[in-house]
């Protein structure tokens, strides 16, 4: 006999399944913890010190709020140049609790909290993709994406992109249900511009959403615009921010690791054209290009609204996601973004048409997460140079290139089944 109250167990999960699952995602955890540890003592330093493990958090977020905490300008290049080109002010505010503890201690909180927003990506994929929200498979999604391409990235860097995704789910879910909590959600996404702005722009032209992006962008505005006030006296006034902000685009550049030649993470298309002509895009034919894929996913959202189909419908989701990922800068780990795309391709099979297109996005969609080939240990191992190596890093940019041209042709073709 249940207990009074008791919630029993939904179909198919039992305690083994929830008991594998927990296992699983505990292994994950412990996998994680063990690599960033273990590379800390081969390089016998202190965390945060020349150390692969958590170095975007110590460069893009605890040395940047120190130096917002000291009152110096965290723009200058707090503890190198392009740290905090890429984020807008606001973000200084959002993690400023990491700021207020020694580097240690908040290594350690930013790292869970980054596992528990892995997890969290994992249940709104899932609760919000029409999948089912358990406990077994939510646990069993979290622990699949923290030994992902991208999860493990973000993990173990500290990346600056969970919580983006976090904000990019709510701001789409709730843009018409709830406009406060999608503003909030798009004002959170908005810290990285580069995947900020585009949501917003397809929203707003896109799907329709105004209130949401207006109540988000002004709230994003207001608080950076507290930041700048801050920070201002420091930097020398507007010209030496804005001299500050140059001197870290540059820099930003100029980083190999950024650079669509040399570098090993980028997915978007303007880099996997760099790729394929030996050379970073010049700069007007790269706004030209992603101005274009911006567009082109604009106009796919809005002909698949017009034809009848829902804000909400696999197609919708998967295309604003694909257009944030390829049209501008990306790296590998904010493929994260495409979870709940492909949890809402899975569950439906009408969501392309055809069965054969809908399985091929699929594909292309987890491609990245599985793509190890990719990373500097293997290439720095197989010792690749040449067309090898563009084709090897470039191998995930083209596989999503690929699906946000399918997804956008059945966007822009005639609605049979548009509806979720």
């Amino acid at each position: 006999m249940r207990a009074a109250g008791a919630v029993p167990a939904p179909r198919g999960e039992g305690v083994p399944a929830r008991l594998l699952a927990l296992v699983a995602l505990a292994l994950a955890m412990a996998l994680l913890a063990y690599r960033a540890l273990h590379d800390l003592e081969l390089r016998g330093l202190p965390a945060g010190q020349a150390s692969w493990a958590l170095v975007d958090f110590a460069e893009q977020v605890y040395g940047p709020e120190r130096s917002f905490l000291e009152g110096t300008n965290p723009y200058r290049g707090y503890p190198v140049p392009n740290s905090l080109a890429g984020y807008a002010p606001h973000t200084l505010l959002v993690h400023l609790p990491f700021g207020l503890a020694g580097y240690e201690t908040a290594a350690v909180a930013y790292a869970t909290t980054v596992v528990l927003l892995t997890i969290a990506i994992a249940w709104l994929a899932l609760r919000w993709g029409g999948g089912r929200a358990t406990l077994a498979t939510t646990a069993g999604l979290g622990a699949l994406l923290l030994v992902s391409r991208p999860g493990q990235m973000n993990a173990m860097n500290g990346n600056v992109t969970a919580q983006i995704v976090v904000g990019a789910y709510a701001a789409l879910h709730w843009a018409r249900r709830r406009p406060a909590l999608a503003a909030a959600g798009l004002a959170l996404a908005l810290i990285k511009p580069t995947m900020g702005l585009p949501l917003a722009m397809l929203m707003l032209f896109g799907r329709g959403d105004r209130r949401a992006v207006v109540l988000g962008a002004l709230g994003a505005g207001v608080l950076s615009a507290v930041v700048v006030a801050i920070i201002l006296p420091a930097a020398g006034g507007v010209g030496g921010l804005v001299e500050s902000l140059g001197h870290g685009v540059e820099a930003f550049r100029r980083a190999k690791e950024t650079n669509p030649v040399s570098g090993w993470m980028r997915i978007d298309a303007p880099a996997v054209l760099g790729k394929v002509a030996g050379r970073a895009l010049p700069v007007p034919v790269e706004i030209i290009v992603g101005a274009g894929i911006l567009g082109a996913g604009v106009l796919g959202v809005r002909r698949f609204l017009a034809a009848g189909g829902s804000a909400d419908a696999p197609v919708v989701t998967a295309l604003v996601c694909l257009t944030i990922l390829v049209f501008a800068y990306q790296q590998a780990y904010n493929a994260l973004l495409l979870v709940q795309p492909a949890v809402a391709l899975a569950r439906d099979r009408r969501a392309l048409g055809r069965r054969g297109g809908r399985l091929a996005v699929l594909g292309l969609l987890l491609f990245p997460f599985v793509n190890y080939a990719s990373s500097y240990t293997v290439l720095e191992r197989l010792g690749t140079s040449g067309w090898r190596y563009a084709a090897l890093t470039s191998a995930s940019g083209v596989a999503l290139v690929v699906a946000w041209a399918i997804v956008l042709a059945a966007a822009v073709r005639p609605v049979r089944a548009g509806k979720p």
